[in-house]
């Protein structure tokens, strides 16, 4: 009905009835202000049996559940005789429940199925129904309450008193009338103020999503604000912690339900996360995942998956507690999960946008530390250019010096005193010009080249290559490399060559006779190759050079330990250096298998991308 028709009418049946039955017009005035169901009730009761009302001497409601599909005793009220007037009688019983004369009526059911008599009449046929024996003087009446989008319920009366049933069945269709327009102002009110808080909420998570909240506060402020449906009674929050874990974060509701519906809850909240599924459970009885004792607690539940962009961020579960009322409808209608899935998907967004700015701080703060990086290695590079100009401006005085001694030396017989002196100056200047043929400028990077290799392979072609020289000095080899390694998208030049540099370091501190071991493994997602010796090393020697990209060289020509850091870096790993047992020094890198693979058989999503390097393992971190 529109609302212009609706005021037309509810104008119409006021003038009807505003002389003939205040009590009626009194509850067609209150169809909007009224404050909950159970007033509704108690003012409908109250009506039923007030002599200026229908005069029951004694009347019942029957309220309807819709889950199971059954009548239930829920009400009752009897006449007083000192009542006061009908009008003032109705609007006392909306405001107390002691005033409308209440009986105690037992929770008994029946099915709609096996309904009789009067009950199956006003029920399945005629929504008024009145039974007055003529011999008899008694009579009983029913008639339907109902909404223009659900039944409510059965009002069953009995009068014990003579009257007329003309009159009877009049005031019954009145009053039917009357019930019928105020239940249904009364649930389309209820939709309108229900929609207004879920607009209401909606905005109030969209706002907290671009406010400097943090996380904490949007998860709360989530839970606060779902659980302010009239229907729900509490809320939980479990946020994702690993590709197989949840953890429970924000607990709404009563201060001694919440913690341990919550525990209850867990299985629900970790199946729709893992389903990305929401589930709706009208009946949490019929749920085996619930112990029985939280199962009869709860009238019903919500779980719902907290998804963007088809990553799952955790879950959200709410809930009802049972007050002993039947369902008069169902919760989860298609408006009530429209709303919660919008709620979800914007907590989602939330947390989301919370982790994309985590990642950001992240990286910027990285750019801070690569550009302070880059100044120190600008300013090396500037001091390397400087004596690279200085070496070769020394080459010609060192080559004259070299010159002039070798002819001192020459001239200088077996019995001069000065030839010791000659033969001190040609082997310093000997030592000073291959020093100086060491400093060379360093080459331009070649691009790289990537292929599949086995790194145990380029393990051996170094070993092959140093094998004369282990033999030579009676070295001692103790190699494990794992057949578990698998292949790897690397430069297999510059990783064989870092490879080869480790081991050259590692053999010119080993002493005559000493050890060496060389180790690859294999350990979660990276693979791990170790390098150590047993020869004599001072404490932070190895750090040295590979923290100092202009670090001496050990010998003439040959590059530095930061450049195996470089290229251990440039593929995503990390180089440590430790001491352990018997072995003096162990130089350790990794090199990440996921990051490695083939790319054209990786997954083509890269909204989801993370940081190349790979952390080293921490059981390595010594």
């Amino acid at each position: 009905m529109e609302p212009d028709a609706r005021m037309s009418s509810d104008r119409g049946l006021a003038v009807r009835f505003a002389g003939e039955c205040p009590g009626l017009a009194l509850l067609l005035s209150l169809a909007d202000s009224v404050a909950g169901i159970e007033s509704l009730e108690r003012m409908l009761l109250a009506y039923a049996v007030h002599r200026d009302g229908l005069d029951f001497e004694r009347a019942h409601l029957l309220l309807y559940d819709e889950l199971r599909d059954e009548l239930v005793a829920w009400a009752g009220a009897a006449a007083a005789a000192d009542a006061p007037p009908v009008a003032e009688a109705v609007a006392r019983a909306g405001l107390s429940p002691s005033s409308a004369a209440p009986v105690p009526a037992r929770q008994v059911k029946w099915p709609t199925q096996s309904l009789e008599g009067l009950a199956h009449l006003a029920w399945e046929a005629e929504p008024v129904a009145v039974h007055a024996p003529a011999d008899a003087t008694t009579a009983e009446g029913a008639l339907l309450l109902r909404s223009a989008e659900r039944r409510h319920g059965l009002i069953v009366g009995g009068w014990e008193r003579g009257g007329l049933e003309d009159q009877r069945r009049q005031r019954l269709e009145d009053f039917h009338a009357i019930a019928n327009h105020v239940l249904t102002a009364f649930e389309r009110r209820q939709e309108t103020r229900r929609a207004q808080a879920c607009i209401e909420a909606l905005a109030e998570m969209s706002r907290a999503a671009v406010s400097s909240l943090n996380v904490a506060e949007v998860l709360h402020l989530a839970a606060e604000t779902v659980a302010r449906e009239a229907d729900v009674a509490g809320a939980a929050i479990w946020t994702a912690h690993g590709p197989e874990s949840l953890k429970l974060k924000v607990t709404h509701g009563p201060e001694k339900l919440r913690e341990r519906t919550a525990r209850a809850l867990q299985p629900l909240a970790v199946a729709a996360w893992s389903t990305l599924k929401p589930a709706w459970i009208e009946d949490p009885r019929a749920v085996p995942e619930l112990p029985a004792e939280r199962a009869d607690e709860l009238s019903h539940i919500a779980t719902l998956p907290l998804v963007a962009y088809g990553r799952a961020f955790g879950a959200l579960a709410i809930y009802g507690l049972r007050d002993g009322r039947p369902l008069d409808r169902r919760k989860f209608d298609a408006a009530a999960r429209r709303y919660l899935m919008a709620l979800a998907d914007n907590l989602a967004l939330a947390l989301d946008q919370a982790e994309r700015c985590a990642q950001l701080q992240r990286a910027a703060e990285r750019e801070r530390e690569l550009r302070l990086r880059l100044q120190r290695f600008e300013q090396l590079a500037e001091f390397g250019v400087a004596a690279l100009e200085r070496e070769r401006a020394l080459r010609n005085p060192v080559a004259s010096i070299m010159a002039f001694a070798r002819r001192a030396h020459a001239g200088a017989g077996d019995q001069d005193p000065r030839r010791e002196y000659f033969e001190i100056v040609l082997r310093e200047a000997e030592r000073l010009e291959s020093m100086l043929k060491g400093v060379e400028p360093p080459a331009e990077p070649k691009a790289p080249s990537l292929e599949r290799v086995q790194p145990n392979e380029l393990i051996q072609q170094v070993l092959q290559k140093l094998g004369e020289r282990l033999v030579r000095r009676r070295i001692r080899l103790l190699k494990k490399l794992s057949p578990e390694v698998p292949q790897l998208l690397l430069d297999g030049g510059r990783v064989r060559e870092a490879v080869g540099n480790l081991l050259q370091h590692a053999l010119d501190a080993v002493s005559l006779g000493g050890r060496l071991k060389v180790e690859s493994k294999k350990l979660g997602g990276h693979v791990v190759i170790e390098i150590a010796h047993d020869g004599a090393r001072e404490p932070g020697a190895a750090l040295d050079q590979l923290f100092v990209p202009f670090a001496a060289p050990a010998t003439p020509g040959r590059p530095s330990l930061a450049m195996v850091e470089r290229i251990v870096r440039e593929h995503g790993g990390e180089i440590r250096t430790r001491s352990e047992g018997e072995w003096s020094s162990v130089i350790a890198f990794t090199l990440p298998v996921r990051e490695n693979q083939d790319r054209r058989r990786a997954n083509g999503d890269r909204r989801h991308s993370r940081d190349r390097r790979l952390r080293f393992p921490e059981s390595l971190s010594g």
